[in-house]
């Protein structure tokens, strides 16, 4: 495997025989499920810890003889700090999906070449990996199901993982392992 584009220089691939790309992706319901739930769940916790932490007696009493409370500072910190981890959580929900957006892969007859990223919290950290590989040289390539996308194909080399997400893995997965042969 390499990282080189220059690498299909040296040997030929052949021709193209199918290819598929992350920009034809549809998310699933989970995927939705999992943004709404990371929007919801930190200004909800924010809001209930600011109602229950946010106030402090303030002594006076009313017509009624109620006790009144102030708002302090923890207030708005925790509602504050609910809205900003909602963001962050968010913002990182669409990078991960802009990158698995730019997956790619191509099947020619001698080999694959395109782009994808690590399995796991990889996703998230690791940067985009360009690969090109023989099919002599794949270790495995399968299709897997996931919580973001319906399927994505992992494709083992030489000591690496990669992950592709596109519509249609099984398409190409059967594709490459017909052509391993």
């Amino acid at each position: 495997m390499s990282s080189d584009k220059n690498m299909r220089k040296s040997w030929d691939l052949g021709p193209l025989i199918t290819s598929g790309s992350g920009s034809e992706l549809k998310w699933s319901l989970q995927f939705y499920m999992i943004l709404l739930a990371l929007i919801v769940l930190p200004i909800g916790t924010g809001y209930f810890l600011a109602n229950q932490f946010g106030y402090r007696p303030m002594g006076v009493v009313g017509l009624l003889g109620t006790h009144g409370h102030a708002r302090t500072v923890f207030f708005y910190i925790y509602i504050g700090a609910g809205v900003v981890l909602a963001a962050i959580l968010l913002s990182i929900v669409l990078h991960t999906a802009g990158r698995l957006y730019k997956t790619e892969i191509h099947v020619y007859k001698n080999g694959i070449e395109g782009v994808g990223t690590g399995l796991g919290f990889a996703v998230f950290t690791g940067g985009m990996m360009h690969f090109c590989i023989e099919h002599s040289h794949l270790e495995s390539v399968s299709a897997e199901a996931g919580i973001w996308v319906a399927k994505y194909i992992v494709v083992r080399s030489d000591g690496h993982v990669i992950s592709v997400c596109l519509p249609n893995a099984d398409e190409i997965v059967e594709t490459i392992n017909t052509r391993k042969r």
